[in-house]
């Protein structure tokens, strides 16, 4: 499921943007995690002093757009089959 948490009291983001069991993690950049699929795709970032990080709150939003857009686009063409 996908997900979006905020901790105020930590300043720690969690947005989870794909659907899929997580398998491994790696150290991306300053205060970033990035979280792989089963599939070896990011599929979730953890934000540390997410207030000072803009930027990798924009681009995990940005991936959970793409990839909520790209199940809809696929719910649409199961439809139409």
């Amino acid at each position: 499921m996908t997900q979006l948490f905020y901790d105020p009291t930590t300043d720690t983001m969690y947005v989870q943007f794909r659907d899929i069991d997580l398998m491994d993690a790696e150290d991306a950049g300053v205060d970033l995690i990035v979280h792989y699929g089963v599939d070896d795709k990011p599929a979730a970032f953890d934000i540390d002093h997410a207030t000072t990080h803009p930027e990798h709150i924009v681009m995990a939003l940005k991936l959970w757009q793409d990839h909520s857009a790209a199940e809809w686009r696929a719910k649409q063409a199961d439809k139409a089959a």
